[in-house]
Order: structure tokens, then sequence, then C-alpha cells
């Protein structure tokens, strides 16, 4: 039988504001393999929370300081494409716009 504690643990993680809460803690890459697979309500929240959906790069992201965030793991798999430091990120910063040919 089950304790008090885990009993609490399983309803906490059944909050999607709190499921919210951690997945945003996660890097995008655990939440995209595995922390979809872990429960019906966490993949709910994945697929309909914007806050989720824009830390995983299927909505837009904000600007900062007036420039845009490049996604970490298409920078990664595609590295000609994209700045050495991310943090400079820029569309004109692409060499695939200065350099079309």
């Amino acid at each position: 039988m089950p304790g008090f504690d885990q009993v609490a643990s399983n309803k906490a993680l059944a909050i999607p504001g709190i499921v919210e809460i951690i997945l945003l803690h996660l890097d995008i890459r655990t939440v995209l393999t595995k922390a979809q697979r872990t429960c019906r309500t966490w993949n709910n929240v994945i697929q309909e929370f914007p806050s989720i959906q824009k830390h995983l790069f299927f909505e837009p992201t904000e600007e900062i300081d007036g420039e845009k965030i490049p996604n970490p793991l298409l920078a990664e798999v595609f590295p000609s494409f994209f700045p050495l430091d991310l943090k400079k990120f820029s569309a004109q910063s692409l060499d695939i716009v200065r350099n079309p040919r």
C-alpha cells in the first residue's frame, strides 16, 4: 500500500500548473524524448500550454535585447547555419542569409 508521501506526490504531479513548472526547468531534449511519455497528464500539458510550446520552440519566443533566441537543438544539428555565440544570434548572422549562393 502506498504511503502518504507517495500519494501526495502523485496528486501534486497530476496538477497541470506544477507539471508546467517542472517541464520548464528541463532541457528541451528531455521534454521531447521522455517527459511526453511519462503519462497522459504530462503529454497534455506539453501539447496545450503556450509556455511549454515556446520552451520547445514550437511557437515564437520573445527576443532578448532585440535578438532572436535560436533553437539549440537545430544549432547542434546544423552548426554551419548558426554562429558560435548563440547569444548574439540574428537572421543576418546566418551564413545562408549573408551568402545565399
